[in-house]
């Protein structure tokens, strides 16, 4: 979670570079269109982004600066491909991009965002758990990243159980 690529573009571009990462995901990088200044400085020369800007019906001009947004950033020798799930839930926002190494072997990369302003509902569960049935059906790898903002690291709260056992059920590991 990188909290706005607004006055982070350079950290971030050089982190790629310096680290010679070949991926990066991003969520809430709080930019409201694919040709956000800050965005496309954050991508250096011979990536890439693949993107998913916060939609302008989601943000308030009374709660102060937009959240959401994510973001993959990935080199360009890469073979990959942004997938359409048909499937834009209230509750979160994601971006699913299939990168393909080599002719035998597929990634299918998940980067989500939940607002930790909103409570965890079982609305987020069952749009959660669509996914994951969408998921079910890709050949190769899956990777979900990002921010739920659901606390994990406590195994006693009631979302941390439900989301574990969302994750369980579909045969994901946390």
């Amino acid at each position: 979670n990188v909290n706005s690529l607004g006055n982070k573009f350079l950290t971030v571009n050089e982190l790629i570079r310096d680290k010679k990462f070949d991926a990066l995901a991003i969520s809430e990088s709080r930019h409201l269109s694919s040709d956000d200044v800050g965005l496309l400085r954050s991508m250096p020369l011979g990536y890439r982004i693949f993107d998913a800007p916060r939609k302008l019906s989601n943000v308030s001009k009374l709660t102060g600066p937009p959240g959401g947004g994510v973001v993959v950033i990935l080199i360009d020798f890469l073979k990959s491909t942004l997938i359409d799930m048909n499937f834009t839930p209230k509750t979160f926002e994601f971006l699913c991009v299939r990168i393909s190494p080599n002719m035998t072997t597929n990634i299918n990369m998940i980067i989500m965002y939940r607002p930790g302003s909103s409570p965890v509902t079982g609305a987020f569960f069952d749009e959660f758990r669509q996914l994951l049935e969408f998921l079910t059906i890709f050949r190769g790898h899956i990777i979900i990243l990002g921010d739920v903002n659901v606390h994990l690291e406590d195994p006693h709260d009631v979302h941390t159980a439900s989301f574990m056992f969302l994750l369980s059920s579909f045969g994901f590991k946390q």
